[in-house]
């Protein structure tokens, strides 16, 4: 029980932090939003020291990663060009990310939603939609990159860790419940870590040799595509989580909240990349390599 004591009183902190937030005292000028600004700066402080006391390792990590992707609901596409390209790209990526330790693998999907998304363990998926929406390899790259980005993070292991630990602690409903107001939180909260993953999705197309003008491009030309079909996108955030329960694949910025600060620190990153002397000339597109399916690590075109 004494070895219990401190991860019981991670929980309750973080749950008084919840019922704080939820029942204090309301004023009629505070919106929601402000109330959920308010709870993530909370939960992102209360959340640390929970998460570093809960952490689980990479292989313990990979583990649950294989138990997910062994039940996944998505279709794998039947293409194994296709299929072998994309993980050509990837593991260009995955060697410049800092977890060592961690095994990357990566999933086409047969589907025509327009997505790429990442689950704890390594896996990284993208549909055959969000395939047919890129134009160059350099695009292709600040996805999956983007995607690796929140796996080396920790943003995807972080969904679990604290029901892993809990239940080895025979403690699994207050795990499930933490988990909950974690969950609610998601929105505010999922904005810091898109925007943690884009920093470091361009670390990595820049130290792999591609040009990462190219995330812009593609969060504009998605944006124009939801825009086009009326969807109201920035209201409607969903946690990448939701995949791994099974439901349908929506569309990208139904897990990816854009919002205009998103895209401005994305522009500032690279802007300061390019100051800072990292992005030398013109790095690679690889618009050609792209059509044919080939890797630039494979064989560059002119």
């Amino acid at each position: 029980m004494v070895k219990r004591l401190p991860l019981i009183l991670v929980v309750l902190f973080a749950v008084c932090c919840a019922a704080a937030v939820m029942y204090g005292t309301r004023q009629p000028e505070v919106s929601l939003a402000s109330v959920l600004e308010i709870w993530g700066d909370v939960l992102r402080d209360a959340d640390q020291v929970g998460l570093r006391m809960t952490r689980v390792s990479d292989a313990e990590e990979m583990q649950l990663g294989h138990n997910l992707a062994a039940a996944s609901p998505w279709p794998p596409a039947a293409d194994p060009i296709r299929q072998a390209y994309v993980e050509d790209v990837g593991r260009v990526l995955a060697a410049h990310a800092t977890r060592r330790g961690m095994v990357y693998e990566f999933h086409v999907v047969d589907s025509s939603a327009p997505n790429a998304f990442a689950i704890a363990g390594g896996h990284v998926y993208i549909t055959a939609g969000m395939l047919a929406l890129l134009e160059t390899e350099a695009e292709l790259a600040s996805v999956l990159g983007h995607e690796i980005s929140h796996i080396d993070l920790r943003h995807c292991i972080e969904r679990y860790q604290y029901a892993l630990k809990l239940e080895k602690l025979h403690a699994a409903p207050a795990g499930q419940m933490l988990d909950v107001f974690r969950t609610l939180a998601s929105v505010e909260y999922a904005k810091y870590q898109e925007m943690d993953a884009d920093a470091q999705g361009v670390r990595l197309a820049v130290e792999s040799g591609y040009n990462p003008d190219a995330a812009v491009r593609v969060f504009y030309r998605l944006n124009r595509l939801a825009v086009r079909r009326g969807r109201r996108i920035e209201r409607s955030p969903v946690a990448e989580s939701v995949h791994v329960t099974g439901q349908a694949l929506g569309d990208y910025f139904r897990s990816h909240p854009p919002s205009a600060d998103r895209t401005a620190h994305l522009t500032e990153q690279i802007r300061r990349y390019r100051v800072s002397g990292a992005v030398s000339g013109a790095l690679y597109e690889g618009r050609e390599n792209y059509q044919r399916r080939v890797a630039a690590s494979r064989q560059r075109f002119s």
